[in-house]
């Protein structure tokens, strides 16, 4: 039989999960959290692998950034530093993205578990950048 379970665990639960939100809700460096580093991935994922993975949690279309730096190492196969960030428009979507994101897997690529963080440097998002010029 088909487990009908998410393919991912999450990895906080009850007091510690909702400690872990209100740091997101938090300012850093006195801007909102828009910008996440997504921690863990697995050396294979790519940026096309965790946009479809982001997508598929229903996020498409709100973030205008997403990036997975490669570790240029001479290999015929190309992989990924560990880590991405993305930068979603609004900070209460960045919010419900790390709670939906942290502790998610890719099945098949490697047992690791995602963890996400809120970036040391935000990253203005190009809507409020658009509307503080309008």
């Amino acid at each position: 039989p088909q487990s009908t379970e998410a393919p991912w665990q999450g990895q906080r639960h009850g007091k510690e999960k909702e400690l872990f939100l209100d740091s997101l809700s938090e300012e850093v460096l006195g801007q909102p959290v828009t910008t996440l580093m997504v921690k863990n991935l697995p050396y294979r994922v790519t940026r096309e692998g965790l946009t479809r993975a982001v997508d598929s949690l229903g996020f498409q279309g709100t973030y205008d950034f997403l990036s997975v730096p490669n570790a240029n190492n001479g290999r015929p196969r190309a992989t990924n530093l560990g880590y991405g960030f993305i930068n979603f428009t609004e900070a209460p979507v960045a919010a419900a993205f790390a709670a939906a994101f942290d502790g998610f897997s890719f099945p098949g690529l490697s047992s690791k578990v995602c963890t996400v963080r809120p970036a040391r440097l935000q990253r203005p998002s190009i809507a409020s950048s658009r509307t503080a010029y309008q």
